[in-house]
């Protein structure tokens, strides 16, 4: 199947969700945060800027199980393979929404800021990706944006040779714009966006921190 745009300027995301997390010990996408699943915090960020939205769950997973975090208007699709690879997710969702560009996000990122998504967005037009590079040096290849044609065929190379990592995926793209810290925080001077919840203590410290009742421990 080739990939075909609908227009220029079209702008999609795809919310990465499904399974259970192996250190959180459930579904981190249906977990609770200030009384919203960590689900729809992120899809709720997300609308703000693009134009269609689509939630990726896994292969042989039920839909059902997430429509109560997801909006009626927001399509939810699954992996089309058994493979647990953000790139599956990515091409699964490339495929259904058919739009120029495309932001991909985990769904345990519910501090993600609006206007420096509307920035990556900005930043991405006329070339393959738009990555940040965050404080510590680490490349984030989710809260990104991607030109989905070359995208979605640098996805299915990298699968095709095994290789399920974002990074392997990157490598084959030829115009990446890569955001530094400094550039980031002129939207998001904490960088929140970059804050995932991995564990039942992070997430208990992030409810406390904004319903601000957090007191650090010492």
């Amino acid at each position: 199947m080739e990939f075909v745009g609908r227009g220029f300027g079209m702008k999609g995301a795809i919310v990465l969700a499904g399974g259970k997390s192996s250190r959180m010990g459930e579904n981190k996408a249906l977990m609770t945060l200030m009384d919203k699943k960590m689900l729809t915090h992120v899809i709720e960020r997300v609308e703000e800027v693009v134009d269609s939205i689509v939630v990726a769950i896994g292969f042989q997973e039920d839909p059902d199980q997430y429509r109560m975090a997801v909006p009626p208007h927001v399509s939810i699709i699954s992996d089309s393979v058994n493979l647990r690879s953000p790139l599956v997710g990515m091409l699964a969702g490339i495929e259904f929404l058919s739009a120029d560009y495309v932001s991909v996000h985990p769904c345990d990122t519910p501090l993600l800021e609006p206007s420096l998504l509307h920035h990556l967005f900005r930043r991405a037009e006329g070339h393959d990706a738009a990555i940040s590079v965050t404080r510590d040096g680490r490349v984030q290849p989710l809260n990104a944006v991607y030109k989905a044609s070359v995208t979605y065929s640098s996805c299915k190379e990298a699968l095709r040779r095994g290789d399920t990592k974002c990074k392997k995926m990157i490598e084959r793209l030829r115009d990446v714009i890569f955001l530094n810290s400094e550039e980031l925080m002129k939207f998001d001077p904490d960088l929140r966006t970059y804050i995932n919840v991995n564990t039942k203590k992070e997430l208990e410290e992030l409810n406390r921190l904004l319903t601000g009742t957090y007191a650090p421990m010492g």
